[in-house]
């Protein structure tokens, strides 16, 4: 695999690698990770020997980024959705190769997804606390970056940022208008930098 400068589709990777500090335990929480690889905010930080938890809803993603990752015991990958509650729901799969080669677009909610070409599956949900406790995620970790087509904000509420406490959360946030902002301004966050239509936010 050939290494490049940023595997980001903005450049997030770099932004935020670059400006770390020491402090921050050498984490990453990628939630909406598809393949690790691809478009990854994630992906460089693995090369740069940060342990990783990869949350994936779609079963051949989620075994591409087991397949990425075989021979690393500190990268844990969960193969569900982030919700308020754990149980399962309809996750649904873009199908149109066309327009949206990885199914990046795939999300729980059906009305977001611009294509007819559809396949509904059940997958697992738990809140993002409940696997930042599960693995052992230090509360200081580096970074948790979120791309989940129109539950971005829910996986916000459910990170326990009274406790955890990533030094960078990038967002996927244009959608949102300023709601994502606010909320993240009552746990002390700021925006940063704006990348795409991801918002990278520090204390």
């Amino acid at each position: 695999m050939k290494t490049k400068p940023s595997y980001s589709q903005h450049g997030e990777d770099v932004f935020m690698l670059t400006r770390l500090p020491e402090a921050p335990a050498r984490f990453v929480v990628d939630v909406g990770a598809n393949d690790g690889y691809s478009w990854s905010n994630s992906f460089m930080f693995g090369l740069q020997g940060f342990a990783l938890l990869l949350v994936e809803p779609m079963p051949e993603y989620a075994d591409r980024c087991r397949a990425l990752y075989s021979a690393r015991a500190d990268v844990h990958v969960e193969e569900l959705a982030i919700t308020a509650n754990v149980g399962s729901t309809s996750f649904h799969v873009n199908l149109d190769a066309e327009t949206d080669l990885l199914a990046m677009r795939s999300s729980v909610i059906r009305e977001i997804i611009p294509s007819d070409k559809l396949q509904a599956i059940t997958v697992p949900t738990a809140p993002l606390s409940l696997l930042l406790e599960k693995h052992g995620v230090p509360q200081n970790y580096a970074l948790l970056t979120v791309d989940a087509e129109g539950m971005d904000l829910e996986v916000l509420r459910t990170a326990r940022l009274d406790v955890f406490r990533p030094h960078f959360i990038c967002v996927e946030e244009e959608s949102f208008g300023d709601a994502i902002a606010n909320f993240l301004a009552e746990w002390g966050y700021r925006r940063i930098q704006t990348l795409g239509p991801n918002g990278i936010y520090t204390t």
